[in-house]
């Protein structure tokens, strides 16, 4: 059984089993896709894992998928706050401008550095390579129209 209380079953294979059967009963009773389950019952339920998976393996990766989450849930909150403190900042700078702002605050204006336009490079040709070559003595470029 998994922390979830779901049943995992196994019959070896046999003369009468010409293969290992492995198979879940959900807790809910319900019949489900594997998808719902810990990565490491899928392993075993499909042959990958060959062992069942111990109580405390199992309690170890509960606790490691919910330190994950806090991790994220952290991430999430120090990225909000930091836009918040942006904004924040922006808000400010238009007051010091003279200038309200209400609700949502336009997009920050590009610098002079954001202004200029990018360059274009032109292309490189490499030397001594012939486009043409080897397609034969007959050869013109756009010449291959089929349908026609």
């Amino acid at each position: 059984a998994d922390l979830r209380g779901n049943q995992y079953f196994f019959i070896p294979k046999t003369k009468e089993f010409t293969r290992e059967s492995r198979w879940v009963e959900y807790a809910d009773g319900g019949v489900g896709h594997t998808s719902g389950l810990a990565v490491e019952w899928q392993s075993w339920l499909t042959g990958r894992r060959k062992e069942a998976i111990p109580l405390a393996e199992q309690e170890a990766m509960a606790a490691r998928r919910e330190l994950l989450a806090a991790r994220a849930r952290g991430a999430t909150l120090a990225a909000e706050r930091r836009r918040f403190a942006e904004e924040a900042a922006r808000r400010e700078e238009l007051k010091a401008a003279g200038v309200e702002a209400r609700g949502a605050l336009p997009p920050p204006q590009a610098t002079g550095a954001d202004q200029q336009a990018p360059q274009q490079r032109p292309l490189k040709r490499r030397s001594g390579v012939d486009p043409t070559a080897g397609a034969g003595a007959d050869f013109e470029p756009a010449s291959w129209k089929p349908g026609q």
